[in-house]
């Protein structure tokens, strides 16, 4: 890892281990990958396509 050096200069190389390989991270991680997965195979026009091509648009409250 090429942060290793210099994590272990200022002292946090045992934090960032821990953080690294923390079940939690590790499923973060997981979770990305399963979503780079499905969006790699899409086209821009694909995206915001579902079942129906019905738009439903809430209020907007615009405050001062």
């Amino acid at each position: 890892m090429l942060s290793e050096p210099i994590m272990k200069a200022i002292g946090m190389q045992t934090t960032f281990s821990e953080l690294y390989h923390n079940a939690s991270y590790q499923q973060k991680i997981r979770e990305i990958e399963e979503a780079t997965k499905y969006l790699e195979g899409m086209s821009l026009e694909d995206v915001g396509k579902e079942e129906t091509d019905e738009i439903e648009v809430e209020e907007i409250q615009i405050e001062n």
